[in-house]
């Protein structure tokens, strides 16, 4: 895509995350809930509940993660799990609950203990998933090495990940991302993306890039802190820090990283100002790790990044639009996509005309090959190419893709990014995984 439409699409996504600051949910675990500002969707801190403990025999014990969402019961020897009206069961296991970290035993209703312990049968709301988070020490308050949150919606198929709020930050590194494996090998997810999680529980890993050293960098201070204005360095690949000589990072001024040879690039989230020309000419640069506190990017900041192919976004507050209006349930279109089994597909992708002109139980019945449809309508003045470039990435032989376009420049193949299609972005950036920039 061309590059002067990275600028525009960093700026209008940060214009939007800056109005929606004074909306932003309360992001404090100690807090309880975490949720939208439409209470269509809460994540709820789980890691410390305590289990429901039901009853006991010689030296075994059993209960569950939640009375409320379903029971255990010990007879002959072996466990049984039955989940309530309104409940999900999701595996046994032993001394402590999934949310707190413990390893799955087995993810049967029934389950034969091999020693004593307290065995619990874990349960998440039918409209629910358990996220945990693998941590290492340090990265968390206190002495904890996980966090789980239970996210409940009755309109979404997948979760959110936690995003880049503070509550997971390890000390001297910026937070790149989740992963489904530990060292990185495995599914990645941008904190505040979505993840499918078919079992009805995942576990992430945070992904961390360790700051440069402070000595690489020229600074000078600001109302709010200092702007890089020179960079000295050589690494191949950079994590800029949140905070050079006791003052946080928090511009990035003209021609600082100008002509510089890395590769990957991660800001820290305590940057607010990219200035014009700040990486000009890193003809070697591919990837870009932002966080959405950036509000100022002008359109020349990373003009002659002839390289620049992946653009990770990563949320540090939550999402507005996760209701079923247009904008949330651009969301749910792409978790259609992250949860397909081998149904094969039928994707229809247009403006207006498709969200509101197509039926998608018409059209499987119509066809009647057994596909499931997807109505991928989005707005008119949105870039069909972002989504078309995504939707292939899921399609498979033996799926049909139909591209219905309605009338205009931007869906007819314009590379331009503005705020409509941000605005459909902003619960779901990690679309941008599979769209190449160049």
């Amino acid at each position: 895509m061309k590059r002067s439409c990275l600028a525009v699409i960093l700026l209008i996504c940060l214009l939007v995350c800056s109005a929606c600051k004074g909306q932003q949910a309360n992001t404090d675990p100690s807090a309880g809930t975490t949720g939208s500002p439409d209470g269509t969707v809460t994540q709820t801190p789980i890691t410390t509940k305590p289990p429901d403990i039901s009853g006991g025999e010689d030296d075994t014990e059993w209960g569950t993660s939640d009375a409320a969402l379903g029971t255990a019961d010990y007879r002959d020897g072996v466990l049984t799990a039955q989940a309530q009206e309104g409940g999900r069961f999701i595996g046994w296991s032993v001394d402590r609950t999934l949310a707190a970290g413990a390893d799955l035993l087995s993810d049967g209703t029934e389950y034969t203990p091999g020693q004593a312990g307290v065995y619990i049968a874990n349960f998440v709301p039918v409209n629910g998933f358990l996220v945990r988070y693998a941590c290492q020490a340090g990265d968390l308050a206190g002495d904890a090495v996980w966090y789980s949150e239970l996210f409940v919606s009755d309109f979404h198929l997948c979760p959110n990940a936690i995003g880049d709020t503070g509550i997971i930050v390890r000390p001297g590194c910026n937070l790149l991302e989740f992963n489904t494996e530990p060292d990185g090998s495995g599914t990645g997810v941008n904190p505040g993306g979505k993840i499918a999680a078919p079992a009805g529980w995942i576990t992430l890993y945070p992904i961390f890039g360790t700051w440069a050293p402070a000595s690489d960098f020229r600074v000078t201070q600001t109302g709010d802190g200092c702007a890089i204005v020179g960079y000295t360095g050589s690494a191949e690949t950079l994590h800029i820090p949140a905070e050079i000589n006791g003052m946080a990072v928090t511009q990035i001024s003209t021609g600082a990283f100008s002509g510089a040879s890395f590769r990957t690039v991660s800001l820290p989230r305590s940057v607010r100002r990219i200035e014009q020309n700040a990486f000009a000419s890193c003809r070697s640069l591919s990837s870009l790790y932002m966080p959405d506190t950036v509000t100022s990017v002008p359109n020349e900041a990373f003009s002659g990044c002839t390289a620049l192919s992946h653009l990770y976004l990563n949320a540090a507050c939550p999402p507005v639009y996760t209701s079923s209006s247009i904008f949330g349930s651009c969301s749910v279109k792409f978790e259609r996509l992250l949860t397909r089994d081998d149904t094969p597909l039928v994707v229809v992708l247009g403006g207006s005309s498709v969200i509101y002109g197509l039926d998608c139980g018409v059209l499987e019945e119509e066809l009647g090959t057994g596909m499931y449809a997807i109505n991928y309508g989005t707005n008119q003045g949105t870039t069909g190419l972002v989504y078309m470039e995504m939707i292939t990435h899921f399609l498979r032989e033996g799926d049909l893709f139909i591209s219905a376009p309605e009338y205009g420049g931007k869906q007819y193949g314009s590379t331009e990014f503005d705020w409509k299609l941000i605005r459909e972005l902003e619960n779901c950036y990690n679309i941008l995984r599979y769209v190449d920039l160049t």
